[in-house]
């Protein structure tokens, strides 16, 4: 058992995706105290959820001895969530029966504040406040990111808005749900995430003749030995992904672009094409790749958390 300080102060958080459920300890410094990761068991409905939450949470606050209370309970999780209830109002497919879930009244019993962000929001928060958009420890004289984009491209396809320094979320939570917006490709308008997507990568694969098992992605279509459909599929992905990161550019003129999601993974794949294609646009935006990985939702509902209790952060050493 980990042991902290007297004075520390420290949030317990947890993070939700559709395969898996991470709990840690997060201190105003970024740092993670400990951490405890279990299988998401979404087919068996939110209760089940719920209760993967608090073992991974009892877990984790086992494996820490905190001698001052806990500031809160910050929750990360995909859906349209109401940050004011703590409440999910729109969900996901992939978490079935999620929507409507009261994280404030399911959590009630550990006698802790809740806070409650979506996924991608929460991605950004964490990098904003301890990841790629963070000033760098020492050096007094940065200045904090104040407007910022962020696509988190994976299986699927999220985002969110940094707008002077604070989270964007629109009147109703909608903001930064790229992947809802319509491109053009042969003649039909598509959902983003469609086309841009680890998911829309194998879209594009087979719309160009190749052959995949039912639900492949990425990783699938990388591993084919069709080489020039392969390229020609990424070729048309990392033109589209350049389309959707021109308009956020002129739409929201942000300072940063911020690129995260497991298709950061095989970035090597379409980086420079991706460059290349809005240079032919004219355009040169400041594109960063997040930092924090797989803990960026739990430090940013972390971040939450001690935005809450009025307790400044910086960034230390995860």
């Amino acid at each position: 058992m980990s042991h902290v300080a007297q004075d520390a102060q420290v949030a317990l958080a947890v993070d939700v995706g559709g395969t898996k459920i991470l709990a840690a300890a997060v201190d105003a410094n970024g740092c993670v105290l400990a951490q405890t990761r279990v299988a998401t068991p979404a087919r068996e409905g939110a209760t089940a959820v719920l209760g993967a939450m608090r073992d991974a949470l009892h877990a984790t606050m086992k494996a820490l001895a905190v001698d001052s209370p806990w500031l809160g309970l910050g929750i990360s999780a995909a859906g349209i969530i109401d940050r004011d209830t703590a409440r999910v109002i729109d969900a996901t497919d992939a978490l079935p029966g999620w929507k409507g879930t009261d994280f404030r009244a399911a959590f009630a019993d550990l006698g802790l504040p809740v806070q409650a962000i979506n996924d991608v929001h929460a991605a950004l928060m964490g990098e904003s406040a301890w990841g790629a958009l963070a000033p760098t420890e020492g050096d007094k004289d940065a200045v904090p990111v104040q407007h910022a984009a962020m696509l988190a491209i994976g299986t699927g396809l999220g985002g969110a808005l940094l707008a002077n320094g604070k989270l964007f979320t629109g009147a109703q939570g909608l903001a930064g749900h790229f992947g809802r917006t319509q491109l053009q490709w042969q003649g039909q308008w598509l959902p983003t995430e469609t086309l841009v997507s680890g998911s829309g990568l194998a879209y594009l694969y087979t719309a160009l003749g190749g052959t995949l098992p039912p639900q492949a992605g990425a990783r699938e279509v990388l591993a084919q030995d069709d080489a020039p459909r392969v390229q020609a599929a990424l070729a048309e992905w990392s033109c589209q992904l350049a389309h959707v990161i021109a308009n956020l550019h002129w739409a929201y003129n942000p300072e940063v672009l911020l690129l995260g999601g497991g298709m950061m993974d095989a970035r090597q794949h379409w980086h420079l094409q991706v460059l290349q294609a809005l240079q032919d646009m004219g355009l040169a935006p400041n594109l960063v790749f997040a930092e924090l990985g797989t803990l960026a939702g739990v430090c940013g509902a972390a971040q939450q958390i001690f935005a809450a209790a009025g307790v400044p952060v910086r960034k230390g050493s995860l």
